[in-house]
């Protein structure tokens, strides 16, 4: 079994989750992966929005279970993110699953979700991911994959044509060199080949203890 949490709301977020979160992963490799291991996403947003967003995951999805609740749910703590966290990890250790972070504006490529999980086999496995930050321009050039899978090669070329600041100017090298405060720096080998070191890469995939539910519990 597997865990998916996504937490978004707002018109603006709520478009980003189905143009980039939702159709990366109804992709095909990552579709596939996602029904192999009985999946449950649980979204957690703003009432306005709950029907449509079922909606949605149902259409695209249709071979996992949609946990779609109120955000307004996600008030055990004062953070909505904490909260809603800690109710998944509760899950995940009811029946001893893993859970993947899925934000309203990433994209996975194609095959990221079934190698998160072959990577994050090991019992207390958490996979992190040093992901790039591109311009929201970037999900125009998805328009014309609407049929057909983006490979992580095809996206990270597509990224780097559309790097956000923070990450064009992380650069080796670059005149306003910004490592200091983004964690990232970056330096391209050759024409196929880019090395990135990065201070504060996201936990994307995680199977939690007893100790990390309690930790949080105790930082709220």
């Amino acid at each position: 079994m597997l865990h998916l949490l996504t937490i978004v709301y707002g018109d603006y977020h709520v478009d980003l989750f189905k143009r980039a979160c939702l159709h990366s992963l109804a992709m095909d490799r990552n579709k596939q992966a996602l029904a192999n291991k009985d999946t449950v996403w649980h979204i957690f947003t703003d009432e306005k929005h709950m029907q449509r967003v079922h909606g949605w995951v149902k259409e695209a999805i249709p071979e996992i279970t949609t946990d779609v609740r109120d955000i307004a749910e996600a008030r055990r703590y004062v953070d909505e993110s904490l909260s809603a966290y800690v109710m998944c990890m509760e899950e995940c250790l009811k029946d001893n699953s893993p859970l993947i972070f899925a934000p309203p504006d990433i994209f996975f490529g194609d095959g990221s979700i079934p190698n998160m999980i072959k990577v994050g086999y090991e019992p207390n496995a958490v996979v992190t991911i040093p992901h790039v930050r591109v311009n929201p321009t970037l999900l125009g050039e998805f328009q014309i994959f609407q049929r057909a899978p983006v490979s992580n090669a095809k996206l990270v070329s597509l990224a780097w044509t559309n790097l956000h600041r923070c990450w064009g100017d992380a650069e080796l090298g670059h005149p306003r060199q910004n490592q200091f405060g983004t964690g990232v720096l970056w330096q391209r080998l050759d024409e196929s080949l880019i090395t990135v070191c990065h201070r504060l890469p996201t936990p994307y995939f995680m199977k939690f203890t007893t100790e990390d539910l309690q930790y949080f519990q105790i930082q709220a």
